[in-house]
């Protein structure tokens, strides 16, 4: 009779060799990876331009710049939004 193993995993996980249906030779794992490296690279990715655009629309001279031009800002997307909503009643 065999010993139980003392690994809470699955011999198909401890052994990426293993050509068990679950595992399918390492492919999963592999698969897994990916997926985790990929997700991890996108969350770093926005966590980094998120924090360079708060530091920068932060900066004293950018807040200066933008409330002498905000109003022009304002007047340009209230156009755009009036143009959409002619274009929707059109429709």
């Amino acid at each position: 009779m065999r010993k139980p193993s003392r690994s809470v995993l699955p011999h198909a996980i401890r052994n990426p060799a293993c050509r068990h249906p679950a595992n399918e030779g390492g492919k999963a794992l592999s698969s897994v990876n990916h997926i985790f490296a990929s997700w991890a690279f996108l969350v770093n990715e926005s966590l980094l331009w998120f924090s360079l655009v708060a530091a920068m629309f932060s900066s004293p001279q950018v807040i200066k710049w933008l409330r002498g031009h905000l109003q022009w800002f304002d007047r340009a997307v209230g156009a755009l939004l009036i143009g959409l909503a002619v274009k929707v009643a059109a429709s």
